[in-house]
């Protein structure tokens, strides 16, 4: 082949499809493998699609030296508020041209309202990678119950219980 375009590469189940392709082009003299991809809601290092957005940002970053890859990453601050129309601007340089305005306004407003739909909307419309697709906790109502002002002083001479559940599979650590 000369071109292959793939595209939404986070959503592949394995890398078998992407390296058979990247294979066909590597054998092309002046061919090109072009992947495009939203971030996505696996983070697994084995993931493709967690795999080519860590490279891209190393190379963005300098620290792997690849003059042959054509790298660009568009994503929202992460330390920006989902809720602020310049953050969606930012992961959506187009808003309001060929990127909904309506549509964004609306996605995340979802996202507010079901926590369960939160990290796919961020992702989707974001570029904020997730580690997994639903939420148990709401965690933004989660942090507002937070009492900043509790130390561990405060529990001096109590008697602690530390229950821990290590996952094995893809079930939940926890400590308690």
């Amino acid at each position: 082949p000369k071109v292959i375009v793939l595209d939404e590469t986070h959503v592949q189940a394995d890398r078998k499809l992407f390296d058979n392709l990247k294979s066909a082009t590597d054998k092309v003299e002046g061919s090109r493998f072009i992947s495009i991809s939203t971030a996505g809601l696996n983070q697994n290092p084995e993931a493709i699609g967690w795999e080519i957005y860590r490279r891209t940002r190393d190379i963005l970053l300098g620290t792997i030296d690849d003059p042959t890859t054509f790298a660009v990453i568009v994503e929202a601050d992460r330390d920006r508020s989902p809720d602020d129309p310049e953050t969606w601007r930012q992961a959506n340089p187009n808003l309001g041209v060929s990127v909904s305005l309506a549509g964004i306004k609306a996605a995340m407003q979802y996202a507010r309202e079901v926590p369960s739909g939160r990290y796919e909307k961020y992702a989707k419309h974001l570029g904020w990678w997730a580690e997994a697709g639903t939420a148990l906790f709401d965690m933004e109502r989660w942090k507002k119950l937070a009492n900043p002002t509790i130390s561990a002083d405060d529990f001096s001479g109590w008697t602690l219980f530390v229950g821990v559940d290590l996952a094995r599979t893809r079930d939940l650590t926890a400590a308690v």
